[in-house]
């Protein structure tokens, strides 16, 4: 589960909410040790399935919305559709595509060397494709590809300001990027004032 993803909340709340309820009924009543104990190990075992269930729950939800969504939509039409695209288009955006996720993993490099820790560049890029791929599909990139990158990067050595860092230095090189581009095409329509 993603770090800040509504499942991943509402995981660890149930988790605090159940873990808080056995350790206070095993402080609040009068139970022996070893009762306490047990009410404690009763938690771990619930606390092993939770996890899991919830995320079923939540899976099994996404799966009924999407159905529900997309049942006007069969995938007959969808392939027919796709076949009148031409290969030279389909081509053309797959590789406009892998280009701008490379271009996405060199901001990180960038962010990465920024902050002066030595993390390799595979690890980089994976962890900027992840980022930018969850960043841009679930919306809130600022929180989603941060919560991502956090994720990896902790396990390479870097701090949550180290990160903080990497996401506010894309997030600029993404902008000033943006900016030059917009200009640019501004220049090229000539819709310049």
């Amino acid at each position: 589960l993603v770090i800040g993803s509504p499942a991943g909340i509402a995981v660890r709340v149930i988790t605090e909410i159940y873990g808080a309820t056995a350790r206070s009924a095993a402080r609040s009543t009068t139970m022996s040790p070893a009762e306490g104990a047990a009410a404690i190990d009763t938690t771990v075992v619930w606390r092993k399935w939770i996890a899991p269930a919830v995320s079923v729950l939540a899976f099994a939800l996404v799966i009924a919305v999407l159905h529900h969504v997309l049942e006007h939509y069969h995938l007959r039409d969808i392939v027919v559709e796709l076949r009148q695209i031409p290969a030279p288009a389909m081509v053309a955006a797959a590789v406009f595509t892998l280009s701008s996720y490379l271009l996405l993993t060199c901001y990180d490099a960038l962010g990465v060397r920024y902050v002066g820790k030595p993390v390799p560049y595979p690890r980089i890029a994976l962890t900027s494709f992840i980022a930018y791929a969850f960043g841009h599909n679930l919306s809130l990139a600022a929180f989603t590809g941060t919560a991502v990158r956090y994720r990896i990067y902790s396990t390479q050595g870097l701090t949550a300001i180290d990160v903080a860092t990497i996401a506010i230095f894309c997030a600029l090189i993404t902008a000033l990027g943006l900016g030059v581009l917009g200009e640019f095409g501004r220049h090229l329509t000539g819709d310049v004032a």
